[in-house]
């Protein structure tokens, strides 16, 4: 009698990943589809999507200047969600600010020619193609190719599947923009044309939250070529974006900006990705300010290991160099007051060539850590969420999107202290991404 063989047996490392990667992939697009068919967009699915979309339309019709005035923003977005097919105890005066500059509001300028539902489909469409696009690109110029290899096609699934860049999806979000200013930042840097790649860089003015500590790690070892490029780069994008709000506009813009309580109630901190996420849980739950005191532990701790890089003092433009701009990009995510978890969509680039030139020992764990930590922690709330209302406990407030952003911080700080640990190494070859290189 012959034994039929196991399923799943003698499977590799890249073979079980390969089906990890399709049932994280399953699990996102079951979700989206849930909440398509729950609740429809603007409610959860495209929810940011709305205040581009809404900035657009306003600039197209009543001018740039015009972007941040609550009360025509919220007639817009309200005029709009009354349209939908939401229940009627949803639909509200809901209000969600542009608190961009007004030079990134231009691709919505066009895209507010359709209406809002069409918008944000096509913007869906063309963030996935674009982001598979852009980072099969940023593969191939890494190794001189013109065709990806197997490990490079199995990367790319990874970052497309991660948690991050359905973040990005589901809300509607502009991270593509932020990812591809990154790589170039990052692809002209490597090829020794460092004063373009700080013109990239001022891309990244898009969200300046991302900065915070980054230009000034790039003043502290001197790079001055690169900041000579951002500095040209940012500021021709404030006197543009300027010159479209005017002074109105921009006196506008510097309210929203220091208007506390309507970023609060706009932005949902509860769910973000950094220290400021977990003092606003802690402090809901306990009823005290004791969260505040882990989030100044936490962000102190974050400044310190901020300064331990800087202390490897890494050759501008080597390997070490783009590792420790990795570290310091993540704990940016975990001490800005703004940072939510599709946030995390700026590293990618950094992923890719940490893969490419093995800068790391652990560059793989580092990936799957990235790809993986946020499903299982999804998994987790919901195991928890069911398990209490089986045996009739009360609910924790907020709990799943707890634990996501969560996964966030661990996955920031885990790369951090990755990149601290790992001592410098010579240069690999230009063409170093073969069948191994993931090994």
């Amino acid at each position: 009698m012959l034994i039929k063989s196991l399923p799943f047996k003698n499977l590799n490392a890249d073979a079980w990943r390969k089906l990890a990667l399709a049932a994280v992939a399953f699990l996102y697009i079951a979700n989206f589809i849930a909440l398509i068919l729950e609740i429809g967009i603007m409610n959860g699915v495209g929810g940011d999507y709305w205040a581009y979309w809404s900035a657009g339309k306003v600039a197209r019709e009543l001018g740039f200047s015009h972007i941040y005035d609550l009360n025509i923003i919220g007639q817009v977005q309200y005029q709009t969600i009354t349209n939908t097919n939401l229940p009627p105890g949803i639909i509200s005066p809901i209000l969600i600010p542009y608190l961009y500059l007004s030079v990134f509001v231009i691709p919505f300028y066009f895209l507010s020619f359709l209406d809002f539902p069409s918008s944000f489909w096509l913007w869906t469409v063309v963030n996935i193609l674009a982001l598979a696009f852009y980072l099969s690109f940023f593969m191939r110029d890494l190794s001189k190719s013109r065709t990806l290899q197997s490990k490079q096609n199995l990367l790319l699934m990874a970052l497309l599947v991660s948690y991050p860049v359905y973040a990005n999806l589901i809300n509607g979000q502009i991270e593509l923009l932020n990812v591809i200013f990154c790589g170039e930042f990052l692809r002209h840097a490597i090829n020794k044309r460092p004063v373009i790649s700080g013109l990239w860089l001022g891309g990244l003015l898009l969200k300046p939250q991302m900065l915070i500590l980054v230009v000034l790690a790039l003043f502290l070892m001197k790079n001055w070529k690169i900041l000579q490029g951002f500095v040209f780069s940012a500021v021709g994008i404030l006197l543009t974006s300027f010159s479209l709000s005017g002074v109105k506009g921009s006196l506008d813009l510097f309210r929203l900006w220091t208007d506390t309580e309507q970023l609060n109630s706009s932005f949902a901190p509860e769910n973000m990705a950094n220290w400021r996420m977990i003092g606003v849980n802690i402090n809901t739950w306990t009823s005290s300010s004791l969260g505040w005191i882990l989030t100044i532990l936490g962000t102190l701790v974050t400044l310190a290991l901020w300064i331990s890089l800087l202390k490897k003092k890494p050759a501008m433009l080597s390997s070490q160099w783009v590792a420790v701009l990795l570290s310091i990009f993540s704990a940016s995510c975990l001490i800005s007051w703004h940072s939510h978890i599709h946030t995390a969509m700026v590293l990618l680039p950094f992923l890719v060539f940490l893969a490419h030139r093995q800068v790391n020992n652990n560059s793989q764990r580092i990936i799957d850590f990235f790809v993986f930590s946020f499903p299982i922690a999804w998994i987790i709330g919901s195991i928890i969420s069911i398990l209490l209302v089986i045996f009739h406990k009360p609910p924790v407030e907020n709990l799943t999107n707890f634990l996501l952003g969560f996964a966030g911080v661990v996955v920031y700080s885990y790369i951090i202290l990755a990149i601290i640990k790992t001592k410098p190494q010579v240069e690999l070859s230009k063409n170093p991404f073969h069948d191994q290189s993931l090994k």
